[in-house]
């Protein structure tokens, strides 16, 4: 049941509310996860809390290691990172959001949609990001819980499937994380 390939999209990765930051941004709490179904009515879920956040003067990226992700079974783990995202030749997914779309208030919440680009097994493509950020302390910690919805496929991620079990090609990504100055 390899639906590790759904894995990719969790690249996700996403996004961490810019206005709020300058320079380094610091991140705990991180937990990025994808859901993908199968054609069974199975359900998939995969994990993985390394993700890297930078910025500068345009944008803001997230970046997950893919090499970390998983989905509770070794062997789908496996199948996922060497077959389908070819974790080796292809170790990060990213995105990148305009930080005018992130622009936050100095304290309180925020919700909305920006556009990204999602890059996943070296292809990029646009993605909307829904979030919510919660800035406090004057501006210095935002806490994030956002999501977007990614075709792995259009990714050039082989179809996964394992004993006649296909992924559906649409995954749900969602990260959820705290940043500080």
């Amino acid at each position: 049941m390899n639906a590790h390939r759904c894995a990719p999209f969790l690249t996700a990765l996403f996004l961490v509310s810019s206005g709020a930051f300058g320079a380094p941004v610091r991140v705990k709490d991180s937990g990025i996860s994808f859901v993908a179904k199968a054609n069974v009515g199975l359900v998939i879920e995969g994990t993985t809390s390394a993700l890297l956040v930078s910025e500068d003067a345009k944008n803001v990226t997230l970046v997950v290691e893919l090499g970390g992700l998983t989905t509770g079974v070794d062997l789908r783990d496996k199948h996922m990172r060497e077959r389908y995202l070819e974790v080796p030749k292809f170790p990060t997914a990213s995105l990148v959001i305009e930080k005018a779309c992130l622009a936050l208030p100095e304290a309180g919440d925020k919700s909305g949609e920006c556009a990204g680009a999602f890059t996943l097994h070296g292809e990029t493509k646009g993605v909307v990001v829904k979030f919510k950020a919660t800035v406090t302390g004057s501006g210095a910690t935002t806490s994030v819980d956002a999501s977007f919805s990614a075709n792995f496929m259009d990714h050039g991620v082989e179809e996964p499937k394992y004993l006649g079990i296909k992924l559906k090609p649409t995954v749900e990504v969602r990260a959820k994380f705290t940043a500080s100055r």
